[in-house]
């Protein structure tokens, strides 16, 4: 679980957008591994199957919620990001890149 922490904590950061939604959907990730792990057949990679498992819980947890995941236009998503060295820079441009996934409904988000 540890190797593949990161690929959970990426779609926690995609499907959630408050922190305690992202802790809450991290745990709830967590149980449906350990639930579905007698199943795993061994037959993909573990991160594979892992992600697959993560996704699922998470669309599962969008669909019972009362509130429909918002659209986007696209015409609002920068159109070009240059490219930079700089750390700053590129944390600001993920940080525009996750707002602008975060707008998108959770098929355009696979």
């Amino acid at each position: 679980m540890q190797t593949n922490e990161q690929l959970i904590y990426k779609v926690c950061h995609f499907y959630a957008n408050k922190d305690a939604d992202k802790q809450d959907l991290y745990q709830e990730i967590l149980i449906q591994l350990w639930k579905s792990y007698p199943k795993f057949k061994g037959e993909s990679k573990f991160s594979t199957w892992l992600y697959q498992v993560a996704l699922n819980t998470a669309i599962a947890g969008l669909r019972k919620k009362k509130n429909p995941v918002l659209q986007y236009d696209p015409d609002l998503l920068p159109a070009e990001i240059s490219e930079s060295n700089s750390f700053l820079q590129r944390e600001e441009m993920f940080a525009e890149m996750y707002a602008a996934i975060e707008k998108l409904n959770e098929i355009e988000k696979l």
